[in-house]
């Protein structure tokens, strides 16, 4: 029985010397801004402006005027919430909870 999934699409980046390739078309988008520098997503919070590459990026900043911490540490007995994913396992975990298991998320 043979299996209809269709092959893994690549997306190449063009730039010479680079040689990086992505599963999705978006995120070769935001690895492109990294060549170019045009970030087309802006914040419209006033007297904020900052800029990013993809619609995701500036979404999941929004989240940081919200006040909205959708991302919790769910190391037993730790109440910690993050607006982003990155946060508990990249300074909270290490910071917080030396020598624990892996941060798992829960939204």
């Amino acid at each position: 029985m043979g299996t209809n999934a269709e092959p893994q699409k690549r997306y190449i980046c063009s730039f010479s010397g680079c040689s990086a390739i992505y599963n999705k078309q978006w995120k070769l988008d935001a690895h492109l801004c990294k060549h170019t520098g045009v970030k087309p997503y802006t914040c419209d919070r006033d007297g904020c402006g900052k800029s990013f590459c993809s619609p995701y990026h500036l979404a999941r900043h929004d989240l940081t005027h919200s006040g909205v911490k959708p991302f919790t540490c769910t190391v037993d007995g730790c109440t910690e919430a993050f607006s982003t994913n990155a946060k508990p396992s990249q300074t909270h975990q290490p910071r917080s909870h030396p020598g624990a298991e892996e941060v798992r998320l829960q939204i």
